[in-house]
């Protein structure tokens, strides 16, 4: 992507990776999907001078 001058990175969360659950025990997929989300932020920043965007 970067020698092709930009792309598009979307990775697939859930809400439950930002809030928290009580009604069923989900405590391992959270904490994966809170690690998606905050991957996809810190590539966003990262490669953004490169026109390369990465949403969730």
């Amino acid at each position: 992507m970067q020698r092709q001058g930009g792309g598009s990175i979307v990775n697939i969360g859930s809400v439950l990776g930002l809030k928290a659950a009580l009604a069923f025990p989900v405590h391992p997929y959270a904490v994966a999907k809170a690690g998606v989300a905050m991957l996809t932020k810190t590539i966003a920043v990262h490669y953004a001078k490169d026109g390369i965007r990465c949403n969730c």
